[in-house]
């Protein structure tokens, strides 16, 4: 819970709600501003709230929403208890459709990025601009980078899910890579936003381990880089 943690962060508290998509209820944030709508989608095992800073600073600019993908955060499950990457990209369009946010700029940030990338080349009218952070995009589903997936499928299963408190969690993470390159106050966020208390009071990772596995095991069969590229739009460039 916030109130857990030694951080301001009330102030910057999104409102949220919930729609249905696709039969999955999503959990979804309004973080305010003014202006023309901004969407934001976090990468495999993340919640909105972890790009709280992003979309503090968005807000400048415009009206900042996002969501929680299917088996992350708040929002419900899988009907069926499948995850991969064509879901994400239409629970994508399915939330922008019923938001009534078409002609949306878009900030993504890896699986998050592929999804508003593709979904930019398919259904231009719902995505104006993108920034698309680290997409997850391959030549081929036999490309050699795709070597990665099933040892790190096989790491992420048997990633710790529990832990004693919100600030154990924040110490088992905090010199750990990538988080510790994170900024605390952001971390504080994952581990209270990013998990449900327990029965016996203790934490637990609301994206599952076997989600996460699940959605890095069906990377090869979506292909984002094709469907990217299909937009004349897109513009490739590096941020230093």
């Amino acid at each position: 819970m916030i109130s857990a943690y030694p951080f301001a962060m009330e102030s910057s508290a999104p409102q949220s709600s919930f729609i249905e998509v696709l039969g999955v209820r999503l959990h979804v944030q309004d973080w305010g501003g003014a202006g023309a709508p901004i969407v934001l989608l976090h990468a495999t095992g993340f919640l909105g709230w972890v790009y709280r800073a992003i979309a503090e600073q968005l807000r400048t600019v415009g009206r900042v929403h996002s969501f929680d993908q299917r088996g992350h955060g708040d929002s419900g499950p899988s009907p069926d208890g499948e995850y991969n990457w064509e879901l994400t990209m239409r629970d994508l369009e399915g939330f922008i459709d019923v938001m009534g946010l078409k002609g949306a700029r878009a900030f993504g940030h890896s699986a998050g990025a592929t999804a508003i990338g593709a979904l930019g080349a398919v259904r231009p009218d719902l995505i104006s601009r993108a920034v698309l952070v680290e997409p997850v995009i391959f030549e081929s589903p036999t490309a050699p980078e795709l070597g990665w997936r099933n040892p790190f499928s096989e790491r992420t299963l048997k990633r710790r899910r529990i832990f004693d408190s919100g600030d154990a969690m924040f110490e088992n993470f905090e010199r750990k890579p990538p988080y510790s390159t994170w900024r605390k106050d952001l971390l504080r966020d994952y581990c209270a936003h990013g998990t449900r208390p327990t029965a016996d009071g203790r934490r637990e990772l609301k994206c599952t381990p076997e989600t996460e596995a699940r959605i890095y095991e069906t990377s090869r069969d979506f292909d984002g880089l094709g469907m990217l590229l299909k937009n004349p739009a897109t513009r490739v460039g590096a941020v230093r």
